[in-house]
């Protein structure tokens, strides 16, 4: 078992890693380890589901608006294409 095997990522920067909220350098670990931990991979690729079903329903129910910001909605979108 490698390195990248034996300490698996917390579900704490798991979440970080799908709301986008990790450096570029944090992110690509992680999704470095997912691939080759299939117990991370699994939870990751579950956390995802749960943020973009979360903005979708989120844009689905609020109206665009000066609250959301220039960009932000474009934003959110090209996110979760990824």
């Amino acid at each position: 078992m490698s390195n990248a095997e034996q300490a698996h990522i917390s579900p704490e920067q798991l979440e970080e890693a799908a709301c986008g909220r990790l450096p570029a350098h944090s992110l690509a670990a992680v999704e470095a380890h997912c691939a080759v931990c299939s117990p991370c991979r699994t939870a990751y690729d579950q956390e995802l589901l749960i943020v973009r079903g979360t903005r979708s329903w989120a844009r689905a129910a609020l109206p665009p608006g000066p609250w959301l910001g220039p960009g932000v909605l474009e934003e959110s979108q090209a996110r979760d294409a990824r």
